[in-house]
């Protein structure tokens, strides 16, 4: 009988990846993977260790599965060099296919908190920086070099931009410029861009050292824009060879590229320590898996191979949930359903340990037989084809061989995108009238409110809470049933509140109408009249002396969720953030593009017409947006732990969208709207 697996559960805890960072111990390089590109679990554990190493193993850099110029852009702004004044614009640079991958709302937060641990470093201390490690960025990056020599030696730039221009027929179509060269139907540019590179690399003295460190790091930066220039022509000239003779090149220039990226920290920093963000198919030792059977290598078999103990892989998993994916390359991204692990698998064979999520160490542990032999792991691109998933998405692997630990997230969701829209955080109210004094933002700062108030001029019925130092204020709309003694929402109501938000449950109906829906139920479907009244008390909120500081967010269930965002619609400069628990947001109809509030639309597992509803209304919704689904629960939510998951899920929504009081933002921007 098998013997059970040495895991460690992950409870949400600050000593969750204890066990992790013991066995990374004195590692200079930890790569982190991921099984898809697209899974909000993944990013997040990764952003949070990498946190750990960066403050308690004092790490130095974080090189991710991207190309360099649009990290670089990063890089600056974490630096606090770069013109960008937003961690949302600083990513902005990653506009091409897939662009959800790097412009998803894990990084944004993960750039974000860079940016502020480097500005609270003291003067001199180390600061971390933010690379890319990938090659598919041949015309960019080109244009990078030219740029840098503009700058420093004109000369320099008009040579260069004499050999770059071998590639001009192709404009930005790299893969058309691969195919003709390979195939000899014209010349390749491989002389051109070598002698670049060698051009630059001759002035590297007179080029570093004009500056202090600024000259020095953009000096690397153009050496390395000219390194992958040299390495993605050649890549795509191999593309029409073969997929092993592309990808081993490939790896190969991200291996270099680390090396590169270490020795420049290295003279900097004495000893550099590198965190790697990468696919698990490139950060696993491809000597423990089918690729390399077939002859192919990665960085982390390169990386293994170079470094030797100072080096760690770990790997991560799923068995079902969601996923952000397309389905074929360049095509839209949506959110697809992960199909539960195939038998035979490591995921099947996590999944029965029956744990939510764990840790398991496998570098000098006694991993059994079922780690060492070959099993069947799954793989998820930025393309999901679940209907050919066993050729498309599986490889057998010895997984204790090729990774130094695991971690299981048996159900994971979906990466949230970024949006169209630079400026993610809620607008003003600009309409309505503010306090002229600070006395009614002291008071709900130091006072607990807690009362029943009639809305104007239908005189509905509300039960308001502001908790002392509330930050928001979410207003509920109940969709059919009992207003605003609805048990399930005043739960919700009630989480909210300790996590410190205000709320208002108000009735939809008045005493007289209520009686009228109970036989016809035609009123809760007035989804006009239900979202003037949420209006007209967003008017009130605004006028309140209690509520007028503070930021508000829409609570919709049912058909409450479709008159939500017909009213966020109505007041955008008034609603930060809507949530729509079981809702019908597709009762919105036209008012959906015009919704600019950040919306969570949560739905049960088992509610799969709700579910249907939902994901038809997202494809009109213009603004930011994610689908929640709480597994295994139905439409009322019933099911043990259900409504425990909306309410998380909301909490961590509304705290993530509703700002500061609006006086407190008036005082520290100047009045500057929305910023």
């Amino acid at each position: 009988m098998p013997r059970p697996l040495p895991v460690h559960l992950l409870q949400r805890t600050p000593g969750d990846y204890d066990p992790l960072l013991d066995l990374i111990g004195d590692a200079s390089f930890v790569l982190l993977g991921e099984a898809s590109h697209g899974t909000h679990e993944f990013y997040y554990t990764r952003a949070e260790i990498t946190k750990r190493l960066i403050r308690e193993k004092g790490f130095h850099a974080v090189a991710v599965e991207a190309d360099w110029p649009d990290a670089y852009r990063v890089n600056r702004f974490v630096l606090g060099r770069g013109a960008d004044s937003s961690a949302d614009e600083a990513l902005s640079g990653f506009s091409r296919f897939p662009i959800w991958m790097w412009r998803n709302r894990e990084v944004e937060a993960f750039v974000a908190w860079l940016r502020t641990h480097n500005e609270k470093r003291s003067s001199g201390a180390p600061q971390v920086g933010f690379y890319g490690l990938d090659l598919y960025s041949l015309n960019t990056s080109r244009q990078e070099v030219i740029r840098y020599l503009e700058k420093v030696d004109p000369d320099a730039a008009r040579r260069a931009r004499y050999r770059y221009s071998c590639f001009d027929h192709y404009g930005e179509d790299e893969q058309a410029y691969g195919y003709a060269a390979g195939f000899g139907i014209s010349p390749s540019c491989e002389q051109e861009v070598v002698q670049q590179l060698i051009e630059l690399e001759r002035r590297s003295y007179e080029y570093m050292h004009r500056d202090g460190y600024v000259a020095e790091d953009e000096f690397f930066s153009a050496e390395l824009n000219a390194r992958l220039v040299r390495n993605a022509e050649e890549y795509y000239r191999s593309m029409f060879r073969g997929r092993i003779s592309s990808w081993n090149l490939r790896d190969r220039h991200m291996a270099e590229t680390l090396g590169e990226l270490a020795a420049h920290l290295d003279r900097r920093y004495g000893k550099s320590k590198i965190v790697v963000w990468e696919h698990n198919s490139h950060v696993g030792d491809a000597r423990a898996t089918e690729m390399g059977e077939r002859g192919e290598w990665n960085v982390g078999q390169l990386v293994r191979e170079r470094y030797g103990d100072s080096s760690r892989s770990i790997g991560f998993t799923t068995y079902t949930g969601t996923v952000m994916a397309a389905s074929d390359w360049g095509g839209p991204h949506e959110v697809k359903r992960v199909q539960p692990g195939l038998p035979g698998s490591y995921e099947a064979l996590f999944h029965d340990v029956k744990m939510p999520s764990f840790l398991l160490p496998m570098r000098g542990s006694a991993a059994g037989a079922e780690l060492r032999s070959p099993r069947l792991e799954r793989a998820i691109g930025v393309i999901y084809r679940p209907d050919t998933e066993r050729i498309s998405h599986y490889f057998h692997a010895r997984l204790a061989d090729q990774f130094d630990a695991v971690l299981h997230f048996d159900e994971t969701h979906a990466v949230e995108p970024l949006g169209p829209r630079a400026e993610p955080h809620p607008l003003k109210c600009l309409r309505l009238t503010r306090p002229e004094s600070k006395n009614a933002v002291e008071s709900q700062r130091h006072n607990q409110i807690e009362r029943a108030v009639e809305i104007p001029p239908v005189g509905l019925s509300d039960d308001l809470v502001v908790p002392s130092g509330a930050t928001g204020l979410v207003l509920f709309a109940h969709g059919s049933g009992s207003g605003r003694h609805s048990s399930p929402n005043r739960y919700v109501a009630r989480v909210l509140q300790r996590g410190g938000l205000a709320t208002l449950l108000m009735d939809r109906l008045t005493p007289e109408e209520e009686p009228v829906d109970l036989r016809t139920a035609h009123l809760r479907f007035d989804i006009p009249l239900l979202a003037e009244r949420l209006v007209n008390t967003t008017d009130w909120l605004a006028r309140n002396p209690d509520t007028s500081a503070l930021s508000v967010g829409y609570f919709g269930a049912s058909t409450g969720g479709g008159a939500t965002l017909v009213a966020a619609a109505e007041r955008p400069e008034c609603v930060a953030a809507v949530v729509s628990r079981g809702g019908r947001p597709d009762l919105a109809g036209p008012a959906l593009p015009r919704v600019q509030a950040p919306t969570l639309l949560i739905a049960g597992g088992h509610d799969e017409p709700v579910i249907e509803l939902n994901q038809r209304a997202q494809t009109q919704l213009r603004n930011h947006n994610r689908l929640g689904i709480v597994p295994r629960a139905t439409h009322l939510f019933e099911e043990p732990g259900a409504l425990e998951r909306v309410a998380e899920l909301a909490l961590d929504w509304f705290r993530r969208y509703l700002a500061e009081p609006v006086s407190a933002r008036d005082e520290g921007s100047h009045g500057t709207p929305g910023h």
